[in-house]
C-alpha cells in the first residue's frame, strides 16, 4: 500500500529524530541536551531544530538538528540564542548561512524524495545502533 506524503513525513520525522538522538548518545543511551547540557535517557530527549520544522528544506538537515530536552526545546522555544551560538562554533558562519539559504528556498518534497530520505536515515540509524 502506497503511503501518502503526510504519512511519509510523519515516519521520516520519527526516524530522523531517533537518529539525531542516537547519534549524540553515549554507550549507555544517555544524551546531553545541546543547549543546557543536562543528561537524559534517549527516550526523554527530543530532536530540536535551529530553523523551525515548518521550513521543509531544512527539516531533515543534520546541520539543523540537535538533541534537546523538553525544557529547552518547548519550554524555552528552542533556547534559540544558546543553540545559535553553539551551532556557529560547530558548523561555522558558512554552515549557518547555508541553512538560511535553504530555509528561504521553498521546498515541495516529491514522494520518491521522501521515500529515499526515509531509507537513508533508516540506514544511518541502523549503522549508529550497531
Amino acid at each position: 500500500m502506497k503511503k501518502t506524503p503526510r504519512q511519509l513525513k510523519a515516519k521520516l520525522d520519527k526516524v530522523f529524530s531517533l537518529y539525531i538522538r542516537t547519534k549524540y548518545a553515549d554507550w549507555r543511551g544517555n544524551v546531553a541536551c545541546y543547549t543546557c547540557g543536562r543528561i537524559h535517557p534517549i527516550k526523554s530527549i527530543q530532536c530540536g531544530h535551529f530553523i523551525r520544522r515548518q521550513h521543509l528544506a531544512t527539516r531533515w538537515d543534520e546541520n539543523n538538528a540537535r538533541p534537546q530536552d523538553y525544557g529547552c526545546n518547548v519550554g524555552q522555544g528552542g533556547n534559540y540564542d544558546v543553540f545559535a551560538l553553539k551551532l556557529l562554533k560547530e558548523i561555522g558562519q558558512e554552515g549557518l548561512e547555508e541553512l538560511q539559504r535553504k530555509k528561504d528556498t521553498p521546498k515541495k518534497w516529491k514522494l520518491a524524495e521522501l521515500e529515499s530520505l526515509l531509507e537513508y536515515y533508516q540506514q544511518k540509524l541502523a549503522e549508529t545502533t550497531q
